[in-house]
């Protein structure tokens, strides 16, 4: 069963007659990719999803964009609006910063019963600021996401609160929820039940064997597809939930495309490719020291803002133009640089050739 099929079959039940399963888990992780401005509260001003949804197809184009994860979201919000169980959903506290450079953090609170509250945190979207920071977490701890995910759920969680949160994230996301969690104040913490990955990039070996890790490990869950790539990134624990989807490798990291037994994610088996590439990343990164890391991350993206690409989106709209941009902008660097950016690209080809020129991409 994938998405839909779960929300067409339980779309009817409450959250009192079927509390919250794997399913809902990845829906309200995903409705933090919206862009709720003007429509969410960033106070404690909530609003039911219905009222919420309706808000935003009223005020945006028909024409979805071009953007996975969004268009995902976008999709997945058109759908459960139609149904009781989510339509009375309390949105609130929402937050998004972008700032053109490296940061992108967006956050949402979302009462999903009496005494729970489901704290979504944003992924990367196809700005490249955003992927910059995602870069920047193999060699840099807090990136700024990550400071402002600490903040957020001890400025936003009321101190005598007495409802139980669980903070829980797709890609990026996954990652500020396990960030947050472990800097969090105890205070806020212990009201904490769950902290949710899904297929989010891991941490650095230091904060990884931390004591703040420990405190959460227990209450922790990281959940990859059978094919993942963003889920094996730096540090993770061994224990994972590993997720069957309808898409192999890269597409796999979608998380529309999961399956269902029912309310719980269909178990999978993670993949010889996954393995080989959690390894190659392993090994492609350990080449470099953490200044090594961060020079050719800053050549990296300083190419890609000479070329004038701003989202990945641009690039996918003229792939060949450009590619030959990139190509151009390379050529200045010095020939240390140029080859660690070669190395990368000729890794990146290597491992995911498959994703893009074999056709039958179906699980």
């Amino acid at each position: 069963m994938d998405l839909y099929g779960y929300i067409k079959k339980y779309g009817n039940k409450s959250f009192k007659e079927l509390t919250l399963t794997d399913a809902d888990k990845v829906i309200l992780s995903y409705l933090a990719y919206i862009k709720f401005d003007g429509i969410v509260s960033n106070e404690d001003n909530k609003k039911p999803l219905l009222e919420v949804g309706n808000r935003f197809f009223e005020t945006h184009a028909k024409r979805k964009p071009d953007i996975m994860a969004v268009q995902s979201a976008i999709d997945i919000l058109e759908e459960i609006i139609k149904y009781p169980r989510f339509q009375e959903l309390l949105l609130y506290n929402y937050k998004y910063e972008y700032n053109g450079d490296n940061e992108q953090f967006g956050a949402l609170f979302i009462d999903y019963d009496d005494t729970h509250t489901f704290i979504a945190f944003k992924g990367t979207d196809d700005l490249v600021s955003g992927w910059k920071e995602d870069a920047e977490l193999s060699y840099k701890f807090p990136v700024i996401a990550q400071a402002r995910a600490v903040s957020y759920v001890n400025r936003k969680i009321p101190l005598f609160s007495k409802r139980k949160y669980i903070l829980a994230g797709h890609s990026k996301g996954g990652n500020l929820a396990e960030v947050a969690a472990m800097y969090m104040k105890k205070s806020r913490y212990k009201k904490v039940t769950k902290i949710y990955s899904l297929d989010g990039p891991g941490l650095k070996e230091k904060e990884f064997f931390s004591n703040r890790y420990k405190r959460i490990d227990p209450k922790f869950e990281l959940v990859v597809p059978e094919t993942a790539f963003v889920g094996m990134l730096l540090k993770q624990r061994s224990s994972k939930t590993i997720v069957k989807s309808k898409k192999k490798g890269i597409l796999a990291h979608n998380a529309l495309y999961w399956l269902y037994d029912e309310t719980i994610f269909k178990e999978g088996k993670l993949s010889s490719y996954s393995i080989t590439l959690d390894k190659a990343i392993d090994d492609w990164l350990d080449q470099y020291s953490p200044k090594e890391r961060k020079d050719f991350i800053n050549d990296l993206f300083s190419i890609m803002d000479r070329a004038g690409i701003e989202s990945l989106l641009s690039i996918k709209e003229n792939m060949i133009k450009s590619f030959i941009k990139i190509v151009q902008e390379t050529k200045k660097l010095d020939p240390v640089h140029k080859e660690k950016l070669m190395s990368l690209f000729k890794f990146i080809i290597d491992y995911t050739k498959e994703d893009f020129f074999n056709k039958n991409n179906e699980a």
